[in-house]
């Protein structure tokens, strides 16, 4: 769905066509509200399937607001049977459920900025002119309750160079190498990217990862929604691709030799496989280091206290040479903390997560 449409409308010469799958009801937390429906991945996630039409002739005086909710990690399934309602304040009651595919109407939403939300959505909606039809395109459902490994980081290893004498090499896939990649300026970087909403509503720590050498593609979307006539985030993985700078090459997951099906989505999530996008250099080499064989010098906190985040982790090292372009590869992880070290001429020179 394209954010350009937008607009004021002529009620009585427009009729918009939407999924006629019966709207569901269902409390509001995400176990019970998500729908059983088959995964779909993203990239074809904008396109109804059956249709009905609705007269806004009939409908309340107001705005007409669309869009489809799907999950915003993983298989980016959609969510179904979401209570949504048009304003912060609780009537006591739900405006809209999502259908079995994740779509939505709203009608007679007021004129403004504003906000649409569930219990653990909200996003917003401008709206100009009484009459007027926003289709808002994908929303992404956030990561409610991630995996306990997503608070964690792994505990500094204290013997790095002994652990990749002995490390245990790994295969891994070289899914997509572009050396004719160059990364924006960081000033482009700003006029494109980081002035825009919704990344102007990131944190400093999110955007500095513009100028790391290499991020984890852990599916997990950075925001909920794109802006109209702002920045499209509906396609798979745009969020990353706009945050490291490569939304100034042919989308690379689209040409990728490694799969995003469903499948391949739930276990980067997991990290069951792992992605690292690497942007400046080339992996050589993949290595495990074992987990059994790091003795820690000094004596971990304790995980039962507030506050405490290190855990003896799995380790991995990605040799890696200075190159051109960027280069996306993946190879087997384990579905807990985990820190993968970058290593050039036999130095660590960098550490992910």
């Amino acid at each position: 769905m394209s954010y350009d449409s937008m607009g004021v409308m002529n009620s009585r010469a427009i009729r918009f066509i939407l999924s006629t799958a019966t709207l569901l009801v269902a409390v509001a937390c995400v176990p019970d509200s998500m729908s059983t429906t088959t995964s779909t991945p993203l990239s074809d996630a904008s396109t109804p399937h059956t249709a009905s039409t609705i007269d806004l002739d009939v409908t309340p005086p107001g705005a007409t607001v669309t869009g489809r909710v799907v999950l915003g990690y993983g298989s980016h399934r959609p969510v179904g049977g979401l209570p949504l309602r048009v304003g912060k304040e609780s009537r006591g009651q739900w405006d809209t459920y999502t259908d079995g595919d994740g779509y939505f109407v709203l009608t007679g939403v007021p004129t403004g900025l504003v906000d649409i939300v569930n219990n653990h959505l909200s996003f917003q909606v401008p709206i100009s002119t009484t009459g007027q039809l926003v289709d808002l395109g994908i929303l992404k459902y956030p990561l409610v309750h991630p995996p306990n490994y997503y608070y964690w980081q792994a505990a500094p290893l204290p013997e790095l160079s002994y652990l990749l004498e002995r490390g245990e090499p790994i295969g891994f896939d070289k899914c997509l190498t572009e050396p004719n990649w160059q990364r924006p300026t960081k000033e482009t970087q700003q006029e494109k990217v980081w002035s825009k909403r919704p990344f102007s509503e990131l944190p400093e720590r999110l955007l500095q990862r513009f100028e790391q050498p290499a991020v984890i593609y852990d599916t997990v979307d950075l925001s909920v929604q794109s802006f109209p006539g702002e920045l499209n985030l509906d396609d798979l993985g745009a969020d990353w691709l706009y945050l490291t700078g490569l939304w100034t090459s042919p989308n690379p997951i689209v040409r990728s030799s490694c799969s995003y099906d469903a499948q391949s989505l739930e276990d980067l999530l997991h990290r069951r496989q792992i992605e690292v996008w690497l942007r400046g250099y080339n992996a050589i080499r993949v290595q495990l280091l074992g987990k059994d064989e790091i003795e820690y010098e000094d004596e971990l906190c304790d995980p039962s206290e507030r506050g405490c985040i290190e855990r003896p982790g799995h380790h991995f090292a990605v040799h890696v040479v200075p190159a051109k372009g960027y280069q996306i590869i993946r190879f087997e992880g384990v579905e807990d903390v985990l820190a993968i070290h970058l290593i050039k001429d036999g130095q660590e020179f960098f550490m992910l997560p």
